[in-house]
């Protein structure tokens, strides 16, 4: 029993070691980040919370969406006769995360990449 308590801390010493770890490259890649790098991932996140609103209206309507999403997930395409009569709605629901998240995250490598073509003065 004492065998199996010290295996236990030591996993979980080496868990904290590399959540430590993993915290500090997050730190260093944070801190050395351009401007450019910065002013991109603020536009997709502006984006994101402008088109949250519009697509999902409250937190309520993107967890209901995320409920189908998963519910749709769960059930093999392929078997048509066990789908619930919403099965529409929760196809709808997909399409609204994965439209949601290719405006969000495109809007900022957009941003990536055509900040410096506008703005050279500022993103060099």
């Amino acid at each position: 029993m004492l065998e199996f308590e010290r295996s236990d801390v030591n996993m979980h010493q080496s868990i904290i070691a590399e959540v430590k770890a993993d915290a500090m490259h997050l730190f260093q890649v944070v801190t050395s980040a351009s401007k450019l790098t910065y002013a991109s991932v603020g536009i997709g996140l502006f984006i994101a919370v402008l088109y949250f609103k519009l697509f999902f209206q409250d937190s309520d309507g993107f967890a209901e969406d995320a409920e189908n999403t998963a519910e749709m997930l769960s059930t093999p395409r392929w078997m048509f006769w066990s789908r619930r009569s919403s099965y529409i709605d929760c196809q709808w629901s997909e399409i609204k995360i994965i439209t949601w998240l290719g405006i969000s995250v495109g809007c900022g490598v957009l941003a990536y990449y055509q900040l410096p073509a506008w703005l050279p003065q500022v993103f060099r």
